[in-house]
């Protein structure tokens, strides 16, 4: 039996601090935990060459702007100053096809090492007896304009 010389792992894991009421922008989240991961792979911001994220949001009318209602890997990329990336993907679906799609990237040898994130945020402060994803809206906007039902 060959053994498959572009084996893969998970080598770093980090998060920011999760809050209901964030003292920074999600990006700058994204950005925190970004580096507490790449810190923990024992690795440095010049080693990814290598974006893999989902900015689906789990509820309606999230909002568009990059950085404050979602983290795209141009935007983080930028944040980081990353370089050299040599591959970078964005799914709309959930975080296990990016992670999927960047383990796949890495066992090609397209990218070395393939950062992954999912960065979640509520819009605006929670509201006494709304949960998580609960929203009303007023209007739609972005991609929602054509999913909500008629009537907004």
């Amino acid at each position: 039996m060959e053994m498959n010389q572009n084996n893969v792992a998970v080598i770093g894991v980090g998060y920011a601090n999760p809050s209901r009421n964030p003292a920074q922008s999600l990006g700058l989240d994204a950005v925190e935990a970004a580096k507490n991961a790449i810190a923990d792979a024992g690795l440095e911001i010049t080693d990814i060459d290598g974006l893999c994220c989902t900015t689906l949001q789990p509820y309606g009318n999230a909002g568009t702007i990059d950085g404050v209602n979602l983290v795209s890997p141009a935007w983080l990329g930028q944040a980081l100053g990353t370089n050299d990336l040599k591959f970078s993907h964005t799914d709309h679906v959930f975080v296990g096809s990016s992670f999927i799609t960047a383990v796949n990237a890495v066992a090609a040898g397209v990218a070395d090492y393939c950062l992954v994130w999912r960065a979640l945020t509520f819009p605006g402060a929670f509201v006494k007896g709304e949960r998580y994803g609960q929203t009303s809206p007023t209007h739609a906007v972005g991609p929602s304009q054509f999913q909500y039902p008629y009537g907004y």
